[in-house]
């Protein structure tokens, strides 16, 4: 066509399209292969955040659990917060060309639990419904440490039916770094809120972590799209960085030397929380992808 029909045609178009479960798709051949990268569905958005998306909330409790109300009795989780403690990646060879960005073939993943006593987590009880997150989330925990400073990495993740987990997202924060952005004047020029809250990072607001004493620590997570299927739960787990990227090391940690014994609460006066941006209207249409195929 015409530039000037092009570029109308273009206009039209929706701006924001999620392709989700990718790995899990068709490619234009047919082939069905998992872990080759072609998407199992798709859709589309006009714009981001996603209209009608809500901030739903889901409350730290005790024995592990993720509910929708914030305790009224409540309790202290904690945990030895150890970089050491898991492998600084969880990939083997070949991050560059293939390997990890070829077919599933090529992959030589090697994902480790934390061990015992390392990390704390938090599920959901099964999903009754479809229930899609698009965008970025926030963890909003209330945290006590032994050391000045520690540094603090959240993972989501799927807790599937069948017995296996899928990665989700991650997001990272040093606690003296825990002072929110008021307004506009932050490195993402907009405002913060519960679903995104934006580290000021300035050095006048950089403390340390007060002795004996619970102070809030919101940690962002990175944009996510996600479809989470019923029966599914969501799960969050805190813990020291590292052994969730295939990539990224984390050679700097605080404290620098040794590990640090971080408490989480969560009672009435000290509602520990996961937030993370629902959509509306996503129906799924496929079932559980194979383990392992999401890229």
């Amino acid at each position: 066509p015409p530039y000037d029909g092009a570029l109308a045609a273009l206009k039209a178009l929706l701006e924001v399209t999620v392709r989700f479960d990718n790995g899990a798709g068709t490619s234009p051949t047919g082939d069905t292969t998992p872990g080759n990268p072609y998407a199992g569905f798709e859709r589309t958005f006009s714009t981001l955040p996603v209209p009608g998306t809500e901030a739903r909330t889901w409350y730290l409790g005790p024995d592990g659990t993720l509910g929708a109300l914030p305790q009224s009795s409540g309790g202290i989780d904690t945990y030895t917060s150890d970089p050491s403690a898991m492998p600084l990646v969880d990939f083997g060879d070949h991050t560059g060309g293939g390997g990890l960005w070829g077919d599933a073939s090529q992959w030589s993943w090697d994902w480790q639990q934390n061990p015992a006593g390392n990390a704390v987590s938090y599920e959901t009880a099964p999903l009754a419904q479809d229930t899609t997150v698009v965008g970025t989330g926030g963890v909003h925990l209330w945290v006590k440490s032994s050391t000045p400073d520690v540094d603090l990495q959240a993972t989501i993740s799927e807790v599937r039916p069948d017995g296996k987990e899928t990665f989700v997202q991650n997001g990272w924060l040093r606690a003296s770094e825990r002072k929110i952005s008021t307004g506009t004047d932050n490195f993402l020029k907009q405002p913060s809120s519960l679903v995104s809250p934006i580290p000021s990072f300035t050095e006048a607001d950089a403390a340390p972590m007060p002795a004996d004493q619970f102070v809030e620590v919101s940690i962002p997570l990175y944009y996510q799209g996600h479809a989470y299927r019923p029966g599914s739960r969501i799960r969050v787990t805190i813990s020291a960085p590292g052994g969730t990227q295939p990539v990224w090391e984390f050679s700097q940690t605080e404290p620098s030397t040794g590990t640090a014994q971080v408490s989480l609460a969560y009672t009435s006066s000290m509602p520990s929380s996961l937030v993370l941006p629902v959509v509306p209207n996503v129906t799924i249409p496929i079932s559980l992808p194979a383990c392992p195929s999401l890229r």
